[in-house]
């Protein structure tokens, strides 16, 4: 993430993309599926929303069988970001409230306030 820092989203992505397929040629998907959603969060800070959006959906179910809560919290959060960069509101607010359980249940107090936040203004914006 320091090269997302620096703006070197290619960079970024190509070393990502490495992590991704090591770990899948070593059977590790939950990992695969994690560097997929770092990929799909350096699109969105790139300004590449489409393009991050598809790399989210892409890992989703990997996500969803094979992680921990905390990182369910963390695709949700960044699924939440790209609705929202796409100008779709409400799947954007439906993904905030997914990761706000998700972060309780994760006992992320700090990742649920950021997502308490987040909906306030969504929902000032509806």
């Amino acid at each position: 993430m320091i090269l997302s820092a620096e703006c070197r989203w290619s960079a970024a992505t190509e070393m990502l993309q490495g992590v991704r397929e090591e770990a899948v040629s070593v059977e590790q998907r939950n990992i695969a599926a994690m560097a997929m959603r770092r990929i799909g969060v350096v699109q969105l800070m790139s300004g590449d929303q489409q393009e991050a959006l598809k790399s989210l959906k892409e890992c989703e179910e990997h996500i969803t069988r094979t992680s921990s809560i905390l990182e369910k919290a963390l695709w949700s959060l960044a699924l939440a970001q790209a609705y929202s960069a796409d100008a779709k509101k409400k799947e954007s607010i439906r993904a905030l409230r997914k990761a706000r359980v998700q972060c309780r249940q994760a006992g992320a107090v700090l990742f649920e306030k950021f997502t308490l936040q987040e909906l306030a203004v969504l929902y000032h914006e509806v």
